[in-house]
């Protein structure tokens, strides 16, 4: 072996005796040091004791492994004494310029340290992610931006959620999974798109049973209990809920019974409206509120049924011509949190997301009221062809509506009667 080797084949080490550097003494086994060093130690300081030298850390000591194990060293004065081959001999400990020793050093930093970080911990905020479906501009969006920062203000800022809109984070049939398995703290969905999982979900799209405002709040209100139930037996907890504009029909031809529907290309966002599809003799396809403009340009479909706000959003006048307002129902799209995210919450917290959610609620409901009509009007003035649809039409749909309503109530059982009990009865 070279005596530039180690017994490990390195060749990191100088031979087994002592070297000297700019009037430092270094110990034996220590690692090879180059001509320039990157460090700068003061005027007659030197090592003391050292057996491996490592860059010197701002509190004066050096630490090195050697031989697996970690050996640290307090940088000393010199003494200023000679020996016999010029080695200036380190201070001895009773030295008053000898700097302490580790354990010292550790005793006089930890209490401040461990303040430090308690004080860091206590100032960080907790930061949560709320994926939406839908783009930045559309009035459930803002509604739950300005959730979020209703949120951040009552907690003084404790916690920060980060809306993700059009499906940016997840997609918009990834949105409950995310919150459910906790990869999203908070997340809205319009969970009547998950009735295949569980026809409770479908509560607020039953054709023709809730088709105003005030009516959709009062079926809301009866379903609650056994939705909050249905979630937290998920994993999740139901903060509130927001609707959209009552539903009507859009085609690209003139509609005036259920027969004029036969065979046309028809967008589904949910069991309901895939049933719907079928009993009029339509092709119910699939497809999410991000990819809805792409599939009407490209002729997957040609006509579905959903809010003037839908409308307005993806400029459908580009794609189709009639838009027949029958005010079907008033889906709501509806926000909840991981179980275990709110528990976790300190208890001001949980209260202060409480009062949030319920003001949300309020102010979305009001926006929808009051944007309602002037989405028709803008429909209308891109150059589409509004109405009520005729008596044929109307009379279609509501047959249609009883069956669906005969069927929902026989999927949910004890449930689903409960719910439209207490809705027919308040």
């Amino acid at each position: 072996m070279s005596k530039a080797s180690n017994k490990h084949g390195g060749r990191n080490v100088l031979p087994r005796r002592t070297r000297k550097l700019d009037g430092q003494r270094i110990g034996h086994h220590a690692p090879k040091l180059m001509r320039n060093p990157p460090w700068d130690f003061p005027p007659g300081v030197g090592l003391q004791g050292a057996a491996c030298i490592s860059r010197p850390s701002p509190t004066g000591m050096t630490f090195c492994h050697e031989r697996a194990r970690i050996r640290k060293w307090v940088q000393a004065p010199l003494s200023g004494k000679m020996n016999k081959k010029g080695w200036q001999s380190p201070a001895k400990k009773s030295d008053p310029t000898v700097r302490p020793d580790m354990k010292t050093i550790f005793a006089a930093i930890l209490p401040s340290a461990l303040l430090a970080a308690a004080v860091a911990g206590a100032a960080q905020a907790e930061s949560w992610d709320m994926p939406v479906a839908y783009p930045a501009d559309n009035y459930q969006t803002k509604n739950d931006i300005a959730f979020a920062e209703d949120v951040k203000t009552c907690s003084g800022g404790a916690l920060e959620i980060t809306v993700h809109p059009a499906g940016s984070l997840f997609k918009g049939d990834e949105i409950k999974r995310a919150v459910q398995t906790g990869d999203a703290q908070i997340g809205e969905r319009l969970l009547s798109a998950h009735a295949n999982e569980n026809p409770l979900f479908a509560y607020d799209s039953i054709p023709f049973l809730a088709s105003s405002f005030e009516a959709s709040d009062r079926l809301r209100d009866a379903a609650a209990p056994v939705l909050g139930k249905l979630l937290e037996s998920q994993g999740m907890m139901l903060l509130y809920s927001v609707p959209w504009p009552a539903q009507g029909m859009y085609f690209n031809k003139e509609v005036n019974s259920v027969a004029d529907m036969a065979g046309v290309k028809f967008r589904a966002y949910n069991a309901t409206t895939a049933k719907v599809a079928e009993l009029s003799g339509m092709i119910p396809t699939q497809i999410e509120a991000a990819e809805l403009k792409q599939a009407f340009a490209t002729g997957v479909v040609a006509a579905m049924i959903s809010s003037g706000a839908t409308g307005v959003d993806e400029k459908i006048w580009e794609d189709v011509s009639h838009f027949y307002d029958v005010k079907a129902w008033l889906p709501r799209n509806t926000v909840f949190v991981n179980a275990a995210a709110f528990a976790a919450l300190p208890a001001e917290v949980q209260d202060c997301l409480k009062s949030s959610a319920a003001t949300a609620q309020t102010r979305g409901t009001a926006e929808a009221a009051n944007l309602a009509q002037g989405f028709v009007d803008t429909l209308a003035k891109n150059g589409m062809t509004v109405s009520a649809g005729s008596e044929q039409l109307s009379a279609d749909m509501s047959e249609i509506g009883n069956k669906m309503t005969a069927d929902w109530l026989a999927m949910t059982g004890a449930d689903g009667a409960a719910i439209i009990d207490t809705y027919k009865s308040n």
